[in-house]
């Protein structure tokens, strides 16, 4: 059996991890190769965080990987700890936490997930693999393959089942057709920058987050340590400006932010790599719980749902899919059994919270509900420690968010 997974991103490894261990031949299409990644993965030079939940996927799907990550340079963040936190509210507490995480690059994680991908025996990985499309069956009903190009040579690869890892999500309609879909209209922008910096640059912390807050803040920034003893620094703006390209526009918006703390720590870095300059123009999740879709046919990743990167909840969430779909198909259900079901329930949380700072009219009254028992959590996380680390718990994605509202009203976890 032969299953081919669309997409050699983070997504599409850790699927093809995962599908070794059940067919008889794993291919990975990937448009880009090694010199053109940055360039297909419009957003891979800005930060990336694998949250706890990722983290430990992660080492179940590849043991030993934590521990190369760590020798390679990647430190060791205490998000409780480590982490000073400018919330909507004011700065959250400071204290030991067992919510820890691995911090690098998403190209220097994705290369170390890629290199163990490519080593397994039973997957085949094609670089400027350019797909056109899947191919079905004559009543359309179940998957029969994949066209894709390389160069200007048209190829067919049969296929039993097809994964879609990729991020386009217009391509999606138009091979699957009319899927529903949900929108967070906030427009999102942000501009990142390597960064050298002193040691002693954040006083005592080792990251520094300035969350935003529209619509009275919609600046915000984040200065978070990587490999090789280099930062990555992300300035965030829903205000719909473009973003800063240069070190002058870099200090400018870091001098506007609510805490002196971040343009003194620019104001003693050396920049290291190119500005760069990304907009999420919207969020969109698309419903595919809801959709009919040919039998041999998941989606997963970016194609399913592009969150708000707020709270970093991105590559965590498709790790958390993968982890889905080997077990249904350890199970022998896969498509058939409602993967797509599960994928929606699992992202319901992660978009929540994703969008409970923006103030988005029209909401219902379940999500408005929502959305105003995050924004307490968030207020009184700068209070109380013990909420605090309930909402580290649920953004983390190990616990669910009814841990946090015990913690709100002071009910024992």
């Amino acid at each position: 059996m032969t299953a081919v997974v669309v997409g050699g991103g983070f997504a599409g490894l850790l699927a093809a991890r995962i599908l070794a261990d059940h067919y008889d031949r794993v291919i990975v299409l990937e448009r880009g190769t090694p010199s053109k990644r940055r360039t297909v993965a419009s957003q891979a030079n800005h930060l990336h965080v694998l949250l706890q939940k990722g983290r430990e996927i992660l080492e179940k799907l590849f043991p030993g990987l934590d521990g190369e990550l760590a020798a390679a340079g990647a430190p060791e963040i205490d998000w409780g700890k480590d982490t000073a936190w400018l919330n909507p509210f004011g700065w959250a507490p400071q204290f030991p936490t067992s919510i820890r995480t691995r911090s690098c690059s998403r190209t220097f994680l994705e290369e170390r997930i890629r290199e163990r991908v490519i080593k397994n025996h039973v997957i085949k990985y094609l670089e400027e693999a350019l797909v056109e499309c899947p191919a079905f069956s004559l009543d359309g009903r179940r998957v029969s393959g994949v066209w894709y190009r390389t160069e200007s040579v048209r190829h067919f690869l049969p296929a039993d089942l097809v994964v879609l890892a990729h991020a386009n999500q217009n391509s999606l309609t138009e091979w699957l057709g009319k899927i529903p879909i949900e929108k967070n209209e906030a427009v999102v922008g942000y501009a990142s920058c390597r960064y050298q910096l002193p040691p002693s640059v954040l006083a005592g912390s080792k990251q520094l987050y300035v969350q935003l807050a529209p619509p009275l803040r919609p600046r915000g920034g984040v200065i978070c340590p990587v490999e090789n003893g280099e930062y990555i620094v992300t300035l965030l703006s829903c205000d719909g400006k473009p973003g800063p390209t240069n070190e002058l526009e870099f200090l400018k918006f870091s001098k506007g932010l609510p805490t002196p703390r971040f343009f003194e720590a620019l104001l003693r870095g050396i920049p290291l790599s190119p500005f760069y300059r990304y907009q999420l123009s919207k969020s969109s999740w698309l419903k595919l719980g809801n959709a009919s879709l040919p039998e041999g046919v998941v989606v997963i990743g970016d194609a399913v749902c592009s969150l708000n990167p707020v709270y970093g909840q991105g590559m965590t969430m498709a790790a958390l899919e993968v982890e889905e779909l080997a077990a249904r198909v350890l199970k022998g259900r896969t498509w058939e059994s409602g993967f797509q079901k599960a994928v929606d329930e699992l992202l319901r949380v992660p978009w929540e919270l994703a969008g409970s700072e923006n103030k988005v009219k029209g909401l219902g009254l379940k999500k408005r509900c929502s959305q105003l028992i995050f924004q307490h959590a968030l207020r009184m996380a700068t209070q109380k420690p013990k909420v605090h680390r309930s909402f580290l718990e649920v953004m983390h994605m190990m616990q669910p968010p009814i841990r946090l509202m015990r913690s709100l009203v002071g009910l024992p976890a």
